[in-house]
């Protein structure tokens, strides 16, 4: 960027040539020259550099709130903020209705172990119904003049759940885990699929991709600026690292 841009690269703080009792100019950068609320606190710390225990101490106060953090997600109703049809209608799905009709979770099973896996899933401590699909997606309940062969796809059948919890809820995605371990006793071939697999899926996956990344340039950061010393990229790292938990 030096070679690209000169001087301007350094913008807003662009070095200048100063001449100093005469001699030849010296080219000054930084803030020297300058005046203000960041040069006062860059001179406090060159005068006294210890005074980054106390910032670290500040830094560990402000970041004990990061104990109490749950960023596990939260149900899209309580998302919307305003009135909404989208919300109350929910809300009168939960009042007359089980709450995950809207939404059932769907288990892709194998053909061989339909009834085996259907029987598992219906003792579910968190399935209110379920039921093996025909063709048309039609449920197989077993009245009259209904389909009774279940639709079979590549030696695969799938089943319909509805969970007693809304579909956006933590609570549908604890069943949802629960769920996933016992069809798998069964059949270890077993899939639990729905719009709440696919939120638990995606949560799952963020936060493990979340810790990654952050540890990745975390450490990407430290070995460049180790390049050049020891102590003070790994104290800068830390501190960022204070920063972000404030």
């Amino acid at each position: 960027m030096r070679a690209l841009l000169g001087r301007a690269a350094f913008w807003p703080f662009l070095p200048k040539l100063v001449s100093v009792d005469g001699r030849e100019p010296e080219l000054v950068t930084g803030l020297e020259g300058q005046e203000g609320l960041w040069h006062a606190t860059g001179s406090l710390v060159a005068r006294r550099p210890r005074i980054w225990l106390a910032s670290v101490l500040l830094l560990v106060a402000a970041s004990a709130g990061v104990l109490q953090l749950k960023a596990d997600g939260v149900p899209q109703t309580d998302v919307i903020l305003t009135a909404s049809n989208a919300v109350d209608g929910q809300d009168a799905l939960v009042r007359h209705f089980d709450a995950g009709s809207g939404s059932p979770a769907v288990v892709v099973a194998d053909q061989g172990k339909a009834q085996e896996v259907l029987d598992t899933v219906k003792a579910a401590d968190a399935v209110d119904e379920a039921y093996l699909l025909a063709q048309g997606s039609v449920p197989i309940t077993g009245a009259p003049g209904t389909s009774s062969a279940p639709d079979v796809r590549e030696g695969k059948v799938l089943i319909n759940a509805t969970l007693d919890s809304a579909a956006d809820s933590l609570e549908a995605e604890e069943a949802v885990k629960a769920l996933r371990e016992e069809v798998k006793r069964v059949d270890p071939g077993a899939l639990v699929g729905g719009v709440t697999a696919t939120a638990l899926d995606t949560n799952t996956t963020a936060q493990r991709d979340l810790v990654i990344i952050i540890t990745v340039v975390l450490v990407v950061i430290l070995f460049i600026l180790m390049l050049r010393s020891v102590l003070a990229p790994v104290l800068l790292v830390l501190s960022v690292v204070l920063s972000l938990c404030c």
